[in-house]
This record gives C-alpha cells, sequence and structure tokens, in this order.
C-alpha cells in the first residue's frame, strides 16, 4: 500500500509532463497591438454607432392616398355594406358598423406601396392594396379564415 500512495503521484506528474510536451507552443502576433473588449462597457462620444437605428413603422412608407379620410364599404365578400374605415394618420384605425354606435378602435401602418397591416381586438393581418384612387379603393384582408375582399367609395362629406 505504501507503494501505491508514492507511485500514483509520480505517475500522474509524469502525465501532465508527458502532455504539456506534445503541446504546440503559443504563437504571439507581435504586428498587431492587443485591444481590450469593451463590448460590456458604455459607449463614448467618439464611438460610433455600428448598427442602424430603425425608423418607425409609417415613416418608413410614404402615407397612402386613402389616409385621414372616411370609407364606406360598397362591396365585402364578409364585411356589411355601409361600415365605415378611417385610417388615420397616426396609425389609428376606426372602424363603424352601418348601425352606427361606438366605432372599434385599431391599428394599421403601411408595409410598402401595395400592403399594409391593420390590427383589430388584438389580431395582426396583411391587407393587400388591390386598387387605389380617390373614387375607390379596394382591399384583400388576409385575416384569419378565408381573405375577404372589400370595396370601399368615400363617405359623404356631411352637409354643411
Amino acid at each position: 500500500m505504501r507503494i501505491a500512495t508514492r507511485v500514483i503521484p509520480l505517475l500522474a506528474a509524469a502525465l501532465v509532463v508527458a502532455c504539456q510536451a506534445d503541446a504546440p507552443e503559443p504563437v504571439l502576433d507581435t504586428a498587431s497591438p492587443a485591444t481590450a473588449d469593451t463590448a460590456l462597457q458604455p459607449a463614448r462620444s467618439t464611438d460610433t454607432a455600428t448598427v442602424p437605428v430603425p425608423e418607425p413603422a409609417n415613416a418608413a412608407t410614404p402615407a397612402p392616398g386613402f389616409v385621414d379620410r372616411t370609407w364606406v364599404v360598397q362591396a365585402s365578400s364578409a364585411v356589411a355594406e355601409g361600415t365605415t374605415y378611417r385610417f388615420n394618420g397616426d396609425g389609428r384605425l376606426e372602424i363603424t358598423g352601418p348601425d352606427g354606435g361606438a366605432p372599434m378602435a385599431g391599428e394599421w401602418r403601411a408595409l410598402d406601396e401595395s400592403r399594409i397591416e391593420m390590427t383589430e381586438e388584438g389580431i395582426d393581418y396583411t391587407v393587400d392594396i388591390l386598387e387605389r384612387g380617390d373614387a375607390r379603393l379596394r382591399l384583400r384582408s388576409h385575416n384569419p379564415g378565408e381573405p375577404v375582399d372589400i370595396t370601399l367609395v368615400p363617405a359623404a362629406a356631411p352637409a354643411q
């Protein structure tokens, strides 16, 4: 037992020395100076941003011509005729049923020239702009279920 207690530490030391003998020497690159890792330090006024800052969603695409106008559903595969839609310039969406009442509040934003995203009752969905003009706006809403086609015309101006 005495021999084992003396031999085991010697074998362990020999193994460590043998493994170190085969290990390659580290190569030091003296051509470029070492720099400190500053990723976790706060930015200084001389630092420049390397990540682009995204613009607000509505600022990325110019406002389409149907914004800040009230539109009335003329025909639809699922929306009642006479329902009004108003796409406000600040991203608010107001939808009022044909019988009046309190409007339903939602949100919208332009994705590109031919698509918007609408949020109604907390559900986001893409809407294709099929036709856009002063006299008619045709949309295809990809809300849950089957796509819904909606043809809208400008609401009549209130009598003065």
